[in-house]
């Protein structure tokens, strides 16, 4: 009869320290899953503002907005402001 209680502790302490180990593992894996989401959400927002920007891209006052930081582009009223270099 000891011999089959000690057979029935070494198997409950085997079995304890065994969902330990398996407690821990699920713990590191729903740490890992949660950070894998809030990833997931940061480059959905992203793609989102992604998107907004193309559109944005697409428009006529992006263009001009780039022609006028690029090129110069002046639009008809604008006041023209020059250095006067020449004289340095």
């Amino acid at each position: 009869m000891l011999m089959i209680l000690l057979v029935v502790c070494i198997l409950f302490v085997a079995l304890f320290i065994g969902g330990y180990r398996l407690n821990k593992k699920i713990d590191a894996a729903l740490a890992t899953k949660s950070e894998l989401e809030a990833e997931i959400n940061d480059e959905k927002t992203r793609k989102e503002e992604l998107e907004e920007l193309e559109d944005y891209m697409q428009t006529d006052e992006y263009i001009r907005e780039v022609a006028r930081e690029k090129l110069g582009l002046v639009d008809e009223g604008d006041i023209i402001f020059r250095r006067d270099d020449d004289n340095k």
